[in-house]
């Protein structure tokens, strides 16, 4: 590659870094193998005291399952993680989060995903909830997040998974 081409390649990487979007390389769209969700940390006792900020109703219809794929370099995913521990205190929410940086499987797993979603750009942090999907974070998507949260709970059949859209000959 010539030096513009570098300088290009360079600048596309720390914008999308800057704006808390990491791509993902081409190279990984293939061999979907064993699905390893990544050990979360442990969350401490006044933190399981919070509240969950979420206006669920107590008889609420359905739990919800969020799909949350994140960087351990990333610093947006960094700040959507702090949500993501309030808002798992409600028994009504799951999340399952996969870290795609070191866990080759969650990579695959994203990359497979966002294939039956169409994406043309596969990047983190990257959240699913039932059929919607947001790329990115900041405090605006909070109030979107919320209700898709709350949606999924309240509606009269339960959210799909975001694997419910995959090939089964896509996963193992």
């Amino acid at each position: 590659m010539d030096n513009f081409k570098i300088t290009i390649v360079v600048f596309m990487a720390l914008f999308f870094i800057g704006i808390g979007i990491h791509l993902i390389h081409p190279a990984d769209y293939n061999n979907i193998s064993n699905i390893r969700e990544a050990n979360d940390e442990e969350v401490n006792e006044e933190e399981e005291n919070q509240d969950s900020g979420l206006d669920i109703p107590e008889d609420y219809e359905h739990e919800v399952t969020i799909f949350w794929f994140w960087g351990v370099t990333c610093p947006v995913c960094s700040r959507q993680k702090s949500y993501l521990d309030r808002w798992e205190k409600h028994e009504a929410v799951e999340i399952k989060r996969f870290e795609i940086e070191n866990n080759r499987e969650n990579r695959q797993l994203l990359i497979a995903i966002a294939q039956a979603y169409e994406l043309d750009r596969v990047a983190v942090p990257l959240t699913f909830i039932g059929e919607d999907y947001w790329v990115g974070f900041d405090e605006r998507l909070v109030e979107a997040l919320e209700e898709a949260i709350v949606d999924c709970t309240t509606a009269e059949e339960k959210c799909p998974l975001p694997t419910d859209k995959v090939s089964p000959l896509r996963l193992p």
